[in-house]
């Protein structure tokens, strides 16, 4: 088949074809040594009995419950966690055309999903944007034929995105109730034969369908948690969780909310606020277009309501990126705003060809692509976030490691592993707790981590905290830490900066602890003395 053919009639077969021989050319390339840590710990601790947030400090449970499943199918390791990641991309990727093809025309619909192929982004991170995807898939499915079945599956699934990611629930939960809301509306604007009473009889019904399905999926969360014998701890800890992920300090740390600034877009390059201010300026245009064009009687009302269903997950997602989100994380979550993009590049083609203008037709949506994939390309260069075909461009080697079969790590890295598993290798019943930023690190010493999961500093935003974690520091009689250098040493990054949040636990460490450097970034610290228990 003609290549142009397959790209028009079958964009599902290509995209996947396409997509996993891209992917298998570098998922197993480069590991992050601090936050994958994160995701692998957690799965692999509920194999022994743990559960997020009743017993370790993490985002809700769903990811970690399906790692742990993987890993029971194919054997723990950080490889099985890269075959589950890449099968939710190329998920991901399927329901990205579903959505396009539903909001532009076939030559342009496999265009986001291409630009979201080729930088999804963080492996560990798929999870967040992959929730939102399932649900506005569920969205628009329900447009093309509105009722109570397709509500449901609507409900479920957002239920599913909270137990993902609570923003992300909250922010498919009120994609879901406007969508129903605006069907509604969209009801009466068209003075369809049903009455006004059947319509908002009509609209009840199925929002009941969406919310029963959703209490559902929550209550069997919360019915697991009670049958495990975990639900007292989950509610001990869901004040510590809210401190962890909102806390004062947090808000202050996290997300470009403390860096983006409209006016530095004109004095200086700054490649990562115009991407992001790109995705503004086109999540509000296509929401205030299309949200004017739905109260107007002559134009397709469908299409627009649509439209306006995309553009309000996108404007949502950047508001989530906005508040919480590293800018290096911004890859996976503006898969949305790639369709929005699009569209609003196939709309000025549109009007530029009727109009006669060929050749603004032609080259003003090709160089509004050129630009995209600039940006795309550019945040690509954070390699050691492994979500692009740059890890293969850096020095790699492999380790002899049951945790790294079939992974090739940066050659950088070797040091700090493998130096950490000698000084520890005496001892295997001993406990080691990572700081934030060395979560892999700790999976990878296979020691015991009985205590906090990790030492975040943004977990001391607590009331009371730091002594919570100093007292249990001695009640565990913790061995080990691995921390980034430059907390306790000169050179390396900057790690979380325990000199300002937690004064008092790092002055504890350095007292107690011997500071032995390991590669590039990490130290490890070894206690000196006795317990004080």
């Amino acid at each position: 088949m003609h290549l142009r053919n397959l790209y028009l009639e079958k964009p599902q077969l290509m995209l996947f074809v396409g997509g996993l021989l891209y992917y298998l050319t570098f998922f197993n390339y480069g590991i992050v040594l601090d936050d994958e840590g994160f995701f692998l710990m957690g799965a692999s601790s509920i194999a022994e009995g743990s559960w997020p947030v009743a017993d370790f400090f993490s985002y809700p449970p769903l990811s970690y419950f399906l790692l742990a499943g993987f890993n029971q199918l194919f054997g723990e390791g950080v490889l099985t966690e890269r075959i589950l990641l890449v099968s939710i991309l190329l998920l991901n990727a399927q329901l990205l055309l579903y959505i396009s093809r539903s909001a532009l025309p076939a030559l342009w619909a496999p265009l986001p999903v291409i630009l979201y192929t080729l930088a999804p982004g963080p492996w560990y991170k798929v999870i967040f944007i992959a929730s939102i995807i399932w649900v506005l898939a569920s969205l628009l499915y329900y447009l093309k034929q509105p009722n109570s079945k397709r509500a449901a599956l609507i409900g479920a699934l957002i239920g599913i995105a909270f137990i993902s990611r609570h923003q992300a629930g909250t922010i498919t939960l009120i994609l879901g109730f406007g969508t129903l809301f605006s069907q509604a509306i969209g009801n009466e604007l068209d003075q369809t034969a049903r009455n006004r009473r059947e319509i908002w009889i009509t609209f009840g019904k199925q929002l009941f369908s969406m919310l029963s399905l959703l209490v559902i999926i929550l209550g069997l969360m919360a019915l697991a948690y009670i049958i495990a014998g975990k639900w007292v701890a989950l509610i001990n800890n869901i004040d510590l969780y809210y401190w962890q992920n909102h806390g004062r300090e947090v808000m202050e740390k996290q997300g470009i909310i403390s860096r983006f600034n409209p006016f530095s877009l004109f004095t200086r390059p700054q490649a990562e606020q115009w991407f992001y201010a790109l995705g503004v300026a086109g999540a509000f245009t296509l929401f205030l277009t299309h949200l004017y064009k739905f109260f107007l009687s002559n134009t397709n009302r469908a299409k627009n309501q649509l439209r306006l269903v995309i553009a309000v997950t996108a404007i949502g997602t950047l508001t989530y990126t906005y508040i919480f989100v590293w800018n290096s994380r911004m890859l996976s979550s503006f898969a949305v705003i790639y369709i929005v993009w699009s569209i609003i590049l196939s709309d000025i083609h549109s009007k530029f060809s009727l109009s006669g203008h060929v050749k603004l037709a032609r080259w003003v949506p090709i160089t509004g692509i050129f630009i995209v994939s600039l940006f795309a390309i550019w945040f690509c260069r954070v390699h050691i976030y492994s979500g692009s075909l740059t890890t293969r461009f850096f020095p790699t080697t492999e380790l002899e490691h049951p945790l790294l079969k079939g992974m090739h790590i940066y050659r950088r890295q070797q040091a700090d592993i493998t130096r950490m598993m000698e000084l520890t290798a005496k001892n295997k019943t001993a406990t080691l707790v990572p700081m934030s930023e060395a979560t892999t690190m700790s999976y990878l010493s296979g020691l015991q981590n009985p205590t906090f999961y990790r030492l975040f500093t943004t977990e001391f935003g607590a009331p009371g905290e730091p002594h919570t974690v100093l007292q249990a520091i001695e009640n565990h009689c913790i061995d080990y830490f691995v921390a980034m250098r430059k907390q306790f040493i000169a050179g390396g990054q900057k790690g979380s900066n325990l000199r300002n949040y937690a004064p008092q636990i790092r002055q504890h460490l350095t007292q107690s602890y011997k500071v032995t450097p390991l590669g590039e970034r990490y130290v490890l610290l070894t206690r000196t003395g006795k317990c004080n228990i």
